[in-house]
C-alpha cells in the first residue's frame, strides 16, 4: 500500500484593512464601495461589516451572507433574503454587471437611512475562492474629479504645493495611502498630515519618480538578475511561478499617484477661500455672522482633504481635550473669556479676527507654547466622505441641488453648548456630466439658531392669531430623518419626534405620508440577557447561627432590590440622595459586568457582610430590527391633518432650501399617550435561537473549489481504501 507523504501546509495572512486600502475609496466616491465575497456567499470585505463589539471578535463574524448586508427596498421582512441575483453571480466567480437594484442602506451609526438605486459590478480575484464587488450610485456615482497633472503644473510653475495648504488647519482622511515609505520605522511621523507634507516637499524636485505600492513587473529575465535578489521557482501543472523578491531599500517609497493629484487640486482650489483675508467681510455677510453665532466654515473634498476657518473663537466641547496640563497646577476653566484672548483682535463691528502675526504651521497644529489644546473640527470629523453630513449633502443634492442640509448631534437635548452643523455639496458640471466634488458648511451655535427661530415664528399678522411663544401652541423643527433640531423643550433636540409626540408622527407616516417608514433588519446584531446575582462580602462557616443570619440578609437584599426596581429608593436613603451608586462597567470576553453596590446605613447591629448585586449583562448575537424614517419631499405639499381621534391638530410646512420641516401642534387639545420608537429591538422567530435562524441561508447555493493546486511530486497521492467491519481504513 502506498502512503500519503504530505510534507504541509503553507500559508499566510492579510489584515483586511491593508485589503480595504486597495480598493481607491476617493474613486468609488460618496456612498459607493468595494466589497468582496467568497465562493460561499459569505463577505469577507465590505463598509457595513462589522466583525467586532466592543473590542471582541463575533462568534459569527465569517458567516455573514451577502444578503445580510445588501438589502433591497422591496418591502420584504426580516430573513426574506434579497438579491439573490447578485449574490449567485459572485458566487460562481463571473464577472457581470447587474444595474438599478433599488438598495435602502443605514449610516450614522443605524440612525439614519437612505434608498436608491445602484449599479453593481463585480470580477472574480484569479487564484483565489473571492469575486470583487463595487458597488455605485445611479447617476452621481459613475464619475470624479479627474483634475490632470497638478504636481507637474505647480513644480513647473515654481508654486510648492504646502503653499496651498498654509492659511488654515487642514486634515487628510486617516485611513487612505497617500504616500508612505516601505520600511516605515526609517521615516517617523507625528501624524499623517505631517508624513504627506514631507513628500510634497520632495516632489519639488525634478528627480521625483512616481512609484506604486504593487508595480506590474516585466517578463523574468534571466541575464536582469541582480545580486541582492532571491529566487523560487515553484512547479504549478505545466507553468512555472516566478517568486522573485528584489531587497526594498530603506529610503524607497510608493505613492497612490492619483489621489495626490487629486489632493493638489483640491488644496489649490480651496487656498483662497480658507486664508486669514477670507474673514473680511462684506456687511450683509457680517450681520449674518453675528446673527448666527457662526463659529467657523469648513470644506471636506473628495480627496479626503478637510480645511476650515475659524470665525469667531469657540471652545468646542465634544468634549474638549487638554493635551497638557497646567504646569502652575492651578485651576483651569474650559472655557476662555474672548476679552482676554491674546490670539484675537476685535474690529470695529464686534466679529472676531484672527491676529495676522500669529503663524500655524502647514497643517494646523498650534505653538507648543499653549497650555491647553481643545479638538478642532478636523479632529472630530477625520473620515470626509464617510460623514453623517456629507453623505446626507450628497444625497440632498439629488432632491434639490440649492438646498443646505442641517444636522444637530442627537446627545444635543443634554447639552448646554450645542452646535448645529449645516453642510451643501458641491457638484461641478462638464459637458452635463456630474460629479460630487465637495461639501461646504457652516457650524454656528444652536441657541442663536433657536432665538432667531423663536423670533421669526413670534410674529403674528392679527390681533388673535398666536406664535410659538405662546402657551397655545408647540412648534419643532425636525430634519430629513424626523429628528428634533429645534423645539421650545431644549431637552428634546436631537431626540427622534415619535418618541415626544407619537400620536403626531404616526399621523405623518400614514396615507399621504409626511415621513415613509423604513424597517431596518440588522442580522449582524447582539442583544443582551440580565442576570441578577445578589452575593456576600466574603465566605463563613455554615454554623447554624450563620445559616439563619444568611437568611436574613437574603431577605434584606430583596427587600433592597425591591425598592431599587420599584423606584422607591427615596424611602430608604431620602430625598437628596440617589437611591443608587454609580455603575462600574467591567467588560470581559464573556460576558459584561454591572455591579452595583448597595452600602447599609450605619447601624448599632451588626447585620454582617454588605450586599453586592450584579448585573450580568450577557450577549448573544441576533437579528434586530429598527424602524427608521425618510422624509417623502414629493408628498409633503398634500399632507392635510385629519381628525383621528389620537392626534392634536397640527400642520407641517416645508422650510425651503433646507432638509427641514416645521410642525405646529395645537397644544391645548387632548391627545391620546402613544410613542413611536426608532430604537432597535430585537427580532424574534417563535422561539428559534441564534443559530438556527439562519437555516434558510442552507438554501443559497455554494461553489466548490475547484482547479490546479500545487503539488509536490514526492508526495503520493494514490490511495488505497480497504473496508474491514464497521472500519474504514485508508493506506
Amino acid at each position: 500500500t502506498r502512503l500519503a507523504d504530505l510534507l504541509g501546509v503553507a500559508g499566510t495572512d492579510m489584515s483586511i484593512k491593508d485589503m480595504e486600502k486597495l480598493t481607491y475609496n476617493y474613486k468609488s466616491g460618496v456612498n459607493g464601495y468595494a466589497f468582496i465575497v467568497t465562493n460561499n456567499g459569505f463577505v469577507l470585505l465590505h463598509p457595513d461589516l462589522r466583525p467586532v463589539f466592543r473590542g471582541v471578535l463575533k462568534k459569527n463574524f465569517n458567516s455573514v451572507d451577502l444578503t445580510e448586508i445588501e438589502l433591497l427596498d422591496d418591502g420584504s421582512h426580516s430573513r426574506e433574503l434579497s438579491p439573490e441575483i447578485l449574490r449567485n453571480a459572485m458566487v460562481n466567480h463571473s464577472e457581470g454587471k447587474i444595474l438599478g437594484l433599488r438598495m435602502k442602506f443605514h449610516y450614522d451609526d443605524i440612525r439614519r437611512v437612505a434608498v436608491e438605486y445602484k449599479d453593481y459590478y463585480f470580477t472574480p480575484l484569479s487564484e483565489t475562492p473571492f469575486t470583487l464587488g463595487l458597488s455605485i450610485p445611479q447617476g452621481y456615482g459613475s464619475y470624479y474629479i479627474n483634475p490632470g497633472n497638478e504636481v507637474e503644473k505647480s513644480r513647473y510653475r515654481k508654486i510648492p504645493i504646502i503653499s496651498y495648504l498654509q492659511g488654515s488647519p487642514w486634515r487628510i482622511h486617516p485611513d487612505w495611502i497617500y504616500c508612505k515609505y516601505h520600511h516605515q520605522y526609517i521615516q517617523m511621523f507625528n501624524n499623517a498630515e505631517d508624513e504627506l507634507v514631507h513628500f510634497l516637499k520632495k516632489m519639488e524636485k525634478p528627480d521625483w519618480v512616481w512609484v506604486e505600492q504593487y508595480d506590474r513587473r516585466e517578463e523574468y529575465n534571466v541575464d536582469s538578475i541582480s545580486e541582492d535578489s532571491y529566487i523560487l521557482f515553484v512547479e504549478n501543472g505545466t507553468e512555472s511561478i516566478d517568486c522573485n523578491k528584489r531587497i526594498v531599500e530603506e529610503d524607497e517609497y510608493y505613492c497612490d499617484p492619483g489621489l495626490v493629484q487629486l489632493f493638489t487640486f483640491d488644496a489649490k482650489i480651496t487656498d483662497p477661500f480658507f486664508r486669514k483675508e477670507a474673514l473680511k467681510f462684506k456687511k450683509n455677510e457680517e450681520t449674518l455672522v453675528n446673527m448666527y453665532n457662526i463659529t467657523l466654515k469648513f470644506v471636506s473634498t473628495q480627496s479626503g482633504l478637510t480645511r476650515w476657518l475659524k470665525y469667531k473663537e469657540y471652545m468646542l466641547s465634544q468634549p474638549p481635550i487638554k493635551l497638557e496640563v497646567n504646569k502652575n497646577n492651578d485651576d483651569v476653566d474650559d472655557t476662555e473669556d474672548d476679552d482676554d484672548d491674546d490670539d484675537l483682535d476685535e474690529d470695529d463691528d464686534g466679529v472676531k479676527i484672527e491676529d495676522e502675526d500669529d503663524e500655524d504651521d502647514s497643517n494646523g497644529n498650534d505653538d507648543d507654547s499653549k497650555e491647553e489644546e481643545i479638538m478642532e473640527f478636523g479632529d472630530i470629523y477625520t473620515n470626509s466622505i464617510d460623514e453623517p453630513w456629507y453623505r446626507s449633502a450628497v444625497l440632498q443634492h439629488e432632491l434639490n441641488p440649492e438646498s443646505y442640509v442641517f444636522t444637530v448631534p442627537f446627545d444635543a437635548g443634554f447639552r448646554d453648548d450645542v452646535l448645529v452643523t449645516a453642510s451643501h455639496a458641491i457638484f461641478p458640471r462638464d459637458g452635463g456630466m456630474e460629479a460630487p466634488a465637495s461639501v461646504v458648511g457652516y457650524q454656528f451655535l444652536h441657541s442663536a439658531f433657536f432665538s432667531r427661530f423663536m423670533n421669526i415664528t413670534s410674529r403674528t399678522i392679527c390681533p388673535h392669531c398666536h406664535g410659538c411663544a405662546s402657551e397655545e401652541l408647540d412648534c419643532y423643527v425636525l430634519d430629513h430623518n424626523g429628528y428634533v433640531v429645534l423645539s421650545e423643550d431644549h431637552n428634546a433636540t436631537g431626540q427622534f419626534f415619535g418618541e415626544i409626540e407619537g400620536a403626531i408622527m404616526d399621523a405623518l407616516r400614514s396615507g399621504s405620508s409626511v415621513y415613509r417608514k423604513v424597517p431596518m433588519y440588522d442580522y449582524q446584531g447582539m442583544c443582551f440577557d440580565e442576570k441578577r446575582v445578589i452575593t456576600g462580602a466574603a465566605n463563613f462557616l455554615l454554623t447554624p447561627f450563620t445559616q439563619l443570619k444568611n437568611i436574613a440578609q437574603w431577605i434584606f437584599g430583596q427587600i433592597v432590590w425591591l425598592l431599587v426596581q420599584t423606584n422607591f429608593g427615596h424611602i430608604w436613603y431620602g430625598t437628596d440622595v440617589s437611591a443608587l451608586s454609580e455603575v462600574i462597567e467591567v467588560y470581559d470576553e464573556e460576558y459584561e459586568v454591572l455591579t452595583d453596590d448597595i452600602e447599609e446605613e450605619e447601624t448599632e447591629e451588626d447585620l454582617g457582610p454588605k450586599m453586592k448585586i450584579e448585573i450580568l449583562q450577557i450577549p448573544r448575537p441576533c437579528d434586530q430590527r429598527t424602524s427608521l424614517y425618510l422624509l417623502q419631499d414629493a408628498e409633503l405639499d398634500k399632507y392635510k391633518y385629519t381628525n383621528d381621534h389620537c392626534s392634536r391638530p397640527h400642520l407641517v410646512e416645508r422650510i425651503p432650501h433646507t432638509n427641514l420641516v416645521l410642525v405646529v401642534v395645537k397644544s391645548m387639545y387632548e391627545a391620546c399617550f402613544k410613542k413611536v420608537m426608532s430604537a432597535p429591538i430585537e427580532v424574534e422567530y417563535n422561539g428559534t435561537e441564534a443559530p438556527c435562524q439562519k437555516l434558510l441561508l442552507n438554501n443559497l447555493p455554494r461553489r466548490s473549489l475547484s482547479g490546479c493546486f500545487s503539488e509536490k511530486s514526492a508526495e503520493n497521492i494514490n490511495y488505497e481504501v480497504r473496508e474491514i467491519g464497521a472500519v474504514v481504513l485508508i493506506s
